[in-house]
């Protein structure tokens, strides 16, 4: 009778960015086996992207958002109560997409929010597979 394991391989960093520039992560656990690479799309709106297919639909996590997906929307407060927010979720098997924005929700860059070079921590992010093996005979 096989038996399913559940694997989970995270990923917990800190992005900052310094004026329009793409933002660069500061990995602080990476079990991901693939690094995720940040370009800027536009103001406020980033892409994490790994080479291999690796965020799946329905096994990607981001911590508070649940499991599947798709979006994670944070307040951010700094002076006072929600003047931004984020959000991460689930693009493709090869992407997510990062949002910062104030609270008119336009979108604003981290470096004008935090200040070139300071860095925001972002939520964890999971991606659970599972593996069926054959049981002991």
């Amino acid at each position: 009778m096989p038996l399913t394991e559940i694997a989970v391989k995270t990923w917990i960093a800190a992005l900052k960015q310094t004026g329009t520039s793409a933002p660069t992560a500061r990995v602080l656990h990476n079990t991901l086996g693939s690094t995720i690479t940040w370009t800027r799309i536009s103001a406020g709106y980033y892409r994490g992207t790994v080479t291999e297919p690796i965020f799946t639909e329905q096994g990607t996590w981001i911590a508070n958002s649940g499991p599947t997906s798709k979006l994670c929307m944070y307040p951010l407060s700094l002076s006072s109560i929600n003047d931004y927010g984020y959000q991460l979720y689930w693009e493709s098997e090869t992407t997510v997409l990062f949002q910062l924005y104030d609270n008119t929700y336009s979108n604003i860059d981290m470096s004008t929010v935090l200040g070139d070079g300071a860095e925001l921590n972002l939520p964890e992010i999971r991606v659970y597979s599972t593996e069926s093996n054959q049981s002991p005979s």
